[in-house]
């Protein structure tokens, strides 16, 4: 019986040492909350003297504020016939249904982005999205010719649902297997190296579909481009400034690395029909797209 009082004496003890403890935290956190709001220097400093959002966050999340959400979205310069536009978590494309594959692909990519969350999901498969039905991977077999990703998997692995997406067959085209694997997927990877080093990048790919008739694969009649382009928009370029650059690439395998393709946005504004960051500024878009190289220091 000695034993068990003396614990709960203990216990008492204990129980009270700890909310007098308590009380004197309590006390002391009061007495400091009041002496930073007598501080002449918390009554005085205004709010707007806080340091910008786009000056204070890590590079890593910073996405320029001054540019529209839709910037990366050409404007079809053709007639709507046929055009399906939908978006997913990593990009937005434009469906032709004439050629069963989309006539752009955009999107806005960052740093923060370019960590990897998810592994290639390889989950080829029909588009439910698109309402006239979306090309197969069907149509792809012993074609010859690869499901080429308009947006890379790549750019889509900061999440596992973007890597899905990116495998829907409405982001893929006819591509050579020398060409996707080659000089298609080096340009992917300098775009990748310049989003590492600037910041932030909007890219727009696709095919060029110029013609009104091409070969075809499949059931489906998916047509087989002969040229493919990517437009680049850089807000923060190597000096600090916005640049742009393109290039238009044929669907062929080259011994040429992807800079021989270099190209003016205006080029592929004609070749396409399509008017790429119609958002910017008229007098900076008309200065950058007649450039060449943009994005070289």
């Amino acid at each position: 019986m000695a034993k068990r009082k003396n614990a709960k004496h203990t216990t008492k003890t204990a129980a009270a040492r700890f909310f007098k403890i308590l009380l004197i935290c309590t006390v002391a956190a009061a007495a400091l909350i009041g002496l930073r709001q007598q501080s002449p220097t918390a009554q005085s400093a205004p709010a707007t003297q806080s340091t910008p959002a786009t000056q204070s966050a890590p590079a890593e999340t910073m996405r320029p504020l001054f540019l529209s959400a839709d910037l990366a979205l050409p404007v079809c310069a053709r007639t709507a016939d046929s055009h399906e536009t939908h978006s997913y978590e990593g990009f937005t494309l434009c469906y032709r249904e004439a050629y069963e594959q989309a006539e752009w692909v955009a999107y806005e990519i960052n740093r923060a982005e370019l960590i990897k969350e998810a592994a290639r999901s390889d989950n080829f498969r029909a588009d439910p999205a698109i309402t006239t039905g979306s090309a197969t991977p069907a149509d792809y077999k012993g074609s010859g010719y690869d499901r080429g990703h308009l947006a890379p998997a790549a750019d889509m692995a900061f999440s596992a649902q973007a890597m899905s997406e990116s495998f829907l067959m409405s982001n893929m085209s006819p591509q050579k297997p020398g060409f996707n694997r080659g000089v298609w997927k080096e340009l992917e990877s300098a775009v990748r190296e310049w989003v590492q080093e600037f910041g932030s990048v909007y890219v727009v790919s696709g095919p060029v579909l110029e013609k009104a008739t091409y070969p075809t694969i499949g059931a489906n009649r998916v047509a087989v481009p002969e040229w493919y382009y990517k437009v680049l928009f850089v807000p923060v370029g190597p000096d600090g400034a916005p640049r742009m650059a393109a290039f238009l690439l044929p669907n062929e395998t080259s011994d040429r690395g992807y800079e021989a393709f270099a190209v003016s946005v205006d080029e592929v504004e004609e070749r396409t029909g399509l008017d790429f960051f119609a958002a910017l500024d008229d007098a900076l878009e008309t200065s950058l797209e007649a450039t060449v190289g943009g994005l070289r220091h």
